[in-house]
């Protein structure tokens, strides 16, 4: 399938948003076999893992913060869109030192399993064999654009795989968040921004459709004011500026940015999480 497939919607002053074409058929959901689930991992923690995939908002994660229980995070996927260039500081470690000092957390695992360059079909196969010896509560899958480099044609193998990725999460009894890229400056009407574009439509319908949590970090610098800061354009990779506003975005969307509103076992809290 070809670039000419798609088309862009004229609306948008920036060409953000991607419509995929008339002709182009929905993605069904992956043949059996091809995506075939890992077997349900007997949990070894006392706390039952409380993810329903139904209902996978924040008041989820709230609801597990009230168990003193340590709960175990993994970031996965492309590490060259949550790490500053020649920098130690990484979006990842930014999530774990704000939950252990302002949650006072301390006892939190947090395993950053990113790697530059990273393809979803791999990362699907890694969290298959690998990750469920961590018993997750919450996995973070960080795109990139390595599987967009083949072309539009791969589009639909990419969201197969990351349904199977989201799937994967859900049957470790975990929550899957998956971050969009952060917005990097093409040309509007270039071959390669087309294409990212329309890989970006497939992540954030996956992400609705199988009942996923969404960190548009794309949309959130296409509109901030400051966008300009966030990017290394020259090394094509975020800044420590960007990473600090990958940070904010995160915790926001998963409510858990003002820690003196949340006490662990209070009942405040616990109502709030509720009617959230």
């Amino acid at each position: 399938m070809g670039r000419s497939s798609f088309s862009l919607p004229g609306r948008s002053t920036r060409r953000r948003r991607v419509a995929i074409a008339l002709n182009h058929q929905p993605t069904e959901n992956p043949t059996k076999g091809d995506d075939e689930l890992p077997p349900v991992v007997e949990e070894p923690t006392v706390i039952p893992k409380a993810f329903d995939p139904s209902h996978p908002g924040p008041s989820a994660l709230y609801q597990r913060l009230q168990h003193d229980e340590p709960m175990t995070w993994i970031f996965s996927g492309d590490s060259n869109y949550c790490s500053a260039f020649r920098s130690s500081q990484t979006f990842p470690r930014l999530v774990a030192d704000w939950t252990k000092t302002e949650f006072g957390r301390t006892n939190e695992i947090f395993v950053n399993a990113t790697y530059a360059h990273a393809h979803l079909e791999h990362v699907k196969v890694q969290m298959k064999d690998r990750f469920a010896t961590f018993a997750p509560d919450v996995v973070t899958l960080v795109c990139g654009f390595a599987d967009c480099e083949s072309g539009v044609e791969k589009c639909e193998e990419f969201e197969r795989s990351l349904i199977g990725i989201i799937k994967q999460i859900q049957n470790f009894g975990a929550m899957p968040v998956v971050c969009t890229p952060p917005y990097s400056e093409y040309e509007d009407d270039s071959a390669e921004q087309i294409d990212r574009l329309i890989y970006l439509e497939a992540i954030r319908g996956c992400v609705a459709e199988y009942s996923g949590i969404l960190i548009d970090h794309w949309d959130h610098w296409e509109q901030h004011p400051e966008r300009g800061s966030f990017w290394d354009a020259k090394r094509n990779a975020p800044t420590d500026a960007g990473i600090l506003e990958m940070q904010k975005l995160y915790l926001k969307e998963l409510g858990i940015d003002q820690p003196k509103s949340f006490v662990v076992g209070s009942d405040a809290a616990t109502s709030e999480a509720i009617n959230t």
